[in-house]
């Protein structure tokens, strides 16, 4: 069955976004055939969303229909070499949710990948808001402070935040590989008018997934509430010139990208313990 078969509507009640970079090479390695990771300076780029979304449901149905509930996404800033151009967007790496059954319907429905259901924790004080997940595969710890100045993070290719927020906000679209070497495009729904986002500074962050990737932080924003709508999946064919084969490309330690992706499965490192 083809993955994403509805279209959703929802409305993002609170939702932040973390930038972090990595070199291409790496990024690249994580994606599937036929997928490169949108570059900048030598890095591509991994943008970790946690948002509180309401009305959650199938498109046309009443919003008082829909679900609650808090999404963490870990999505690599991708292009897909489609037969009429370039597709960009997000390709998601995991996702975790506070929903069982948001959780269980995205694993069977959706490319989003989720994992098991585990408590997401926001909790705002004015001037900071800290943020944790409970999984027990990625769990997670950030503290945002507004009274502090956001800043570039240290090593940047960017030449200014204004520079690093133009170009890392993300194309409306999910891209999923499908049969055939083609890719899955979920189309995104927003009014882009009213679209607002503000750098916010990182008091600290604590990934476990990205505990063994080679990830050094970029930006943070947060994003005023905004309605959106995902579309179906809708399948685009390869450009002729595609050589797409297996999911596994080696990385520069001879890992394949399958391997990569499980990182999340190993046991805690001492450092990640404070999480637990």
């Amino acid at each position: 069955m083809q993955k994403n078969p509805v279209a959703m509507e929802g409305r993002l009640e609170r939702c932040w976004l973390f930038a972090y970079r990595m070199p291409s090479a790496f990024a690249d390695s994580l994606l599937p055939p036929g997928f490169s990771a949108v570059e900048f300076g030598g890095f591509g780029f991994m943008g970790i969303v946690v948002c509180e979304i309401s009305g959650m449901r199938p498109a046309g149905m009443p919003r008082a229909a829909g679900l609650r509930y808090r999404h963490v996404g870990y999505r690599l800033h991708a292009r897909f070499g489609g037969a009429g151009g370039d597709e960009e967007g997000v390709f998601f790496v995991r996702s975790d949710c506070d929903s069982g059954l948001i959780a269980a319907g995205g694993k069977w429905l959706t490319d989003f990948r989720f994992g098991a259901p585990c408590p997401v924790e926001i909790v705002d004080g004015g001037r900071q808001t800290l943020i944790r997940v409970e999984s027990a595969e990625a769990a997670a710890e950030v503290q945002i402070d507004r009274s502090v100045r956001p800043e570039l993070g240290w090593g940047s290719p960017f030449a200014s935040l204004r520079e690093a927020a133009d170009f890392l906000r993300y194309k409306p679209a999910g891209i999923a590989p499908a049969a055939g070497g083609a890719a899955n495009i979920v189309r995104i729904r927003r009014d882009e008018s009213a679209w607002r986002q503000h750098l916010v500074a990182v008091r600290y962050a604590r990934w476990r997934f990205l505990r063994r990737m080679p990830a050094e932080f970029e930006i943070a924003y947060e994003v005023d509430p905004i309605d959106y709508r995902w579309g179906r999946g809708e399948i685009v064919l390869p450009s002729g010139d595609c050589t797409c084969g297996e999911w596994g490309r080696a990385d520069s330690q001879g890992r394949r990208s399958s391997e990569v992706q499980c990182f999340s499965n190993q046991p805690p490192s001492s450092i990640d313990r404070d999480l637990d």
